[in-house]
C-alpha cells in the first residue's frame, strides 16, 4: 500500500544547513539514476568528486535515508544526499511503499527473488483497495501466522 507524504511538513522538519545542502545538490544537477526500489527510491548522488546511492523510504512508520557517506547523518537520520533524493522523488512522483526496504538491507536469496518481487508488487499496485483487502483476508484465514502479523501479535 502506498503512502501519502506531507512534502511541506517534510521540508520544513529538515535543518537549514541540510535543506540548503540538498537544494544545491538537486539546483546543480547531481542527482541522477533515480528510480523506485524497495518501496523507496534510490539515486546516484555526487558530491563532488564522491558519489553516492541514497536510498529513502518508510520503515516503521517512519520517512528514513539509508547513505553510504561518511558524514553524520542529519535530520531524523538524513543527511543531505537523502533528502536530495527524497525531494527529487517527490517530484517525479516516486510512490513510497507503507513498509520499505533499503537497498542495502536484502539478503543473497533476496536479491535472487528480485524478478519475482518485482512482478508481485506490480500486480498488488495492480488492484484496487477492495481486491487487495479481499486477497489480505482469504490468506489470513488460511494462515494463522499470516493472520497474528496482520492483527498485530505474535505468532
Amino acid at each position: 500500500m502506498a503512502v501519502i507524504i506531507d512534502v511541506p511538513a517534510f521540508r520544513g522538519s529538515i535543518s537549514g544547513a541540510v535543506a540548503a545542502a540538498a537544494e544545491r545538490l538537486l539546483d546543480n544537477g547531481d542527482v541522477d539514476e533515480l528510480e523506485p526500489v524497495g518501496g523507496g527510491a534510490r539515486a546516484v548522488v555526487t558530491d563532488g568528486a564522491d558519489r553516492f546511492e541514497p536510498w529513502v523510504g518508510v520503515v516503521d512508520r517512519v520517512f528514513t535515508g539509508d547513505c553510504d557517506c561518511p558524514a553524520d547523518a542529519g535530520d531524523d537520520g538524513l543527511c543531505a544526499h537523502a533528502v536530495a533524493v527524497a525531494l527529487a522523488a517527490f517530484e517525479d512522483g516516486i510512490k513510497f511503499a507503507a513498509a520499505g526496504v533499503p537497498h542495502g538491507d536484502d539478503d543473497a536469496d533476496e536479491d535472487a527473488d528480485e524478478p519475482e518481487r518485482a512482478g508481485l508488487w506490480q500486480a498488488v499496485e495492480a488492484l484496487d483497495q477492495r481486491e487487495l483487502t479481499e486477497l489480505v483476508v482469504e490468506q489470513a484465514l488460511r494462515d494463522p501466522a499470516f493472520a497474528a502479523r496482520l492483527l498485530g501479535r505474535e505468532s
